[in-house]
């Protein structure tokens, strides 16, 4: 239930929040830096294993580049390339994990007729690839088991950025999109170091992101400085189908957390 409940948290927010990290600076190219924590929680949906418990905190980074109100075809009036890690760890006494994952997001916008609060909203779309890496280790028993699963996929993704002016020094922010990614799943078991399974096959990721920020706007330099909180949700992130020795794996994960963000025009 935890999980529906998640997922329709996140997929409202995608409604609602209508949003994501605008330029002030109009014509002007820019430069984002961004540094954040986040907590991850996995949920692994098959029936033999319901919840491997492999939660965990670490940390995020981006960069990103682009440029608002400037014609780049047609409507569209907003470019960007944005790079996004994390890694999430969690090591107990018998039981750790650690998680890997690189996005990498291009698109274009248009600006919308309309604008919440005399805000500005755009809608954009692109493509975004994906390359993940999850394990998992067990010490129980006489043994060490574990398990290795990676993904690499590219797909298509729609979303929604605005924001609205507060005062002439502030400015609220927020972002929302979606994306179907697909691509190859790989997963390896082992036992004491022997391989006790192993699947690979195409397949299909999902992904839900939202975030949403206050910015201070500093006249002086153009530059912005951001507060934000952020929540990421993937469907399917890692996947192993029946084999002779190992029961089938899906697992979706969500991550959420707080980022600072600093943005320096370029012009």
């Amino acid at each position: 239930m935890s999980i529906v409940l998640r997922a329709a948290c996140t997929g409202l927010g995608l409604v609602l929040a209508t949003a994501g990290a605008t330029a002030q600076s109009v014509g002007k190219s820019y430069v984002d830096v961004e540094a954040g924590a986040a907590c991850s929680k996995s949920r692994d949906l098959s029936s033999a294993i319901p919840d491997l418990g492999d939660n965990g905190c670490g940390w995020t980074g981006a960069v990103s580049i682009g440029q608002f109100g400037k014609t780049v075809i047609g409507p569209f009036d907003y470019w960007g390339v944005r790079g996004r890690y994390a890694m999430f760890d969690d090591r107990a006494a018998n039981i750790s994990f650690e998680d890997r994952r690189t996005v990498v997001d291009a698109e274009i916008g248009a600006k919308l007729g309309f604008g919440l609060f005399g805000g500005t909203s755009r809608l954009v779309g692109g493509i975004r690839f994906t390359d993940y890496s999850g394990s998992f280790e067990d010490t129980f028993g006489s043994g060490v088991t574990t398990a290795n699963a990676t993904f690499f996929g590219a797909g298509p993704r729609v979303g929604m950025i605005s924001s609205i002016p507060l005062g002439s020094s502030f400015r609220y922010d927020s972002q929302s999109g979606a994306a179907a990614l697909f691509g190859r799943h790989e997963i390896t078991q082992a036992t004491s170091g022997i391989e006790t399974g192993s699947a690979s096959g195409s397949g299909v990721v999902y992904s839900i992101d939202t975030s949403s920020a206050l910015t201070y706007l500093a006249s002086n330099t153009g530059a912005e400085f951001s507060l934000g909180l952020r929540s990421e949700y993937w469907f399917g992130q890692s996947r192993l189908e029946e084999t002779a020795t190992t029961a089938s794996i899906n697992r979706n994960r969500h991550s959420w957390g707080p980022f600072a963000r600093v943005r320096v025009p370029l012009q």
